[in-house]
C-alpha cells in the first residue's frame, strides 16, 4: 500500500476546513433572514381600538306596512328606512288626516300693514296665512310636496281667489318652505292636534284623498 505523506495529510486537513467554514457562513447567513411578523386580524382589530363584531341591525316594521306621505303604501324597492344600531323598537308617526292639496302663493310688502278679513294688520313677518273656509284662528300644517318642508301657520285671512290656489302664505312663511324665488308652490295641509306629531319634520304620514282644490267661476 502505498504510504500517505505528510504533505497529502495537510490537503486533505485543509480542504475539510474549508468546507466547515462554508457551511457555518451559510448558517450564519440563514439565521440572520429577516423573518416576516404575521399579525392575526383580531390583533390588527385590536390595535386599532376596533370592534371586530360589525353591529347589530334589526328592522321591526316590515317595509310594505311603511306608508308614503300621501297615505300610499310603499312596496319593498322604493322604502329607503333609517336602520338603527342595536336592537330598538321604530315607531312611525301616528297618520294624519289630509286636509287638502294644490298650490299655495305668498303675499307679503304690498299688503304688509293691511287689514286682513279678522280685522288684525297683516304683518309679512308673522307665520300666518289666508285660506277660503277655515275658521281663524286654526293652526294648519303646510307641506311642500317636493322638499317635504313644512311650516306652522295660523289662519287670519281669506283668499287666494285665483285658478286652484289654497292657500296664501306670509312672507315669512313662504320663506321657510324656500318659495319666494317660485311664486306659487304644490302643498299639503293638515291640521295637527296635541297629540299627534308636531308639524316643522315632514315625516308625519297624510292619509285620505282631502279636500280638492278651488274652483273659481
Amino acid at each position: 500500500m502505498p504510504s500517505i505523506t505528510f504533505a497529502h495529510y495537510r490537503r486533505v486537513l485543509s480542504r475539510i476546513h474549508r468546507c466547515a467554514w462554508l457551511l457555518c457562513a451559510l448558517l450564519v447567513a440563514a439565521c440572520t433572514v429577516p423573518q416576516k411578523e404575521t399579525t392575526t386580524p383580531l390583533e390588527a382589530t385590536r390595535f386599532l381600538d376596533m370592534d371586530i363584531m360589525p353591529p347589530v341591525y334589526e328592522l321591526l316594521l316590515p317595509p310594505s306596512a311603511m306608508p308614503s306621505h300621501l297615505g300610499l303604501r310603499a312596496s319593498n324597492e322604493s322604502v329607503n328606512a333609517n336602520l338603527t344600531p342595536g336592537f330598538h323598537d321604530w315607531q312611525l308617526p301616528e297618520p294624519q288626516d289630509l286636509y287638502q292639496t294644490g298650490q299655495a302663493s305668498w303675499y307679503g310688502d304690498k299688503f304688509h300693514g293691511r287689514l286682513t278679513a279678522n280685522g288684525e294688520r297683516y304683518n309679512m313677518n308673522a307665520m300666518t296665512a289666508a285660506h277660503r273656509s277655515l275658521p281663524f284662528g286654526t293652526e294648519v300644517c303646510v307641506r311642500g310636496l317636493l322638499t317635504g318642508k313644512e311650516v306652522l301657520v295660523r289662519i287670519n285671512d281669506r283668499g287666494p281667489y285665483v285658478g286652484r290656489r289654497i292657500i296664501d302664505l306670509s312672507r315669512a312663511a313662504a320663506e321657510s318652505l324656500g318659495m319666494l324665488s317660485q311664486g306659487l308652490k304644490t302643498v299639503a295641509i293638515w291640521i295637527p292636534d296635541d297629540n299627534g306629531p308636531a308639524c316643522g319634520n315632514g315625516k308625519a304620514p297624510l292619509e285620505g284623498k282631502g279636500l280638492p282644490p278651488p274652483t273659481n267661476p
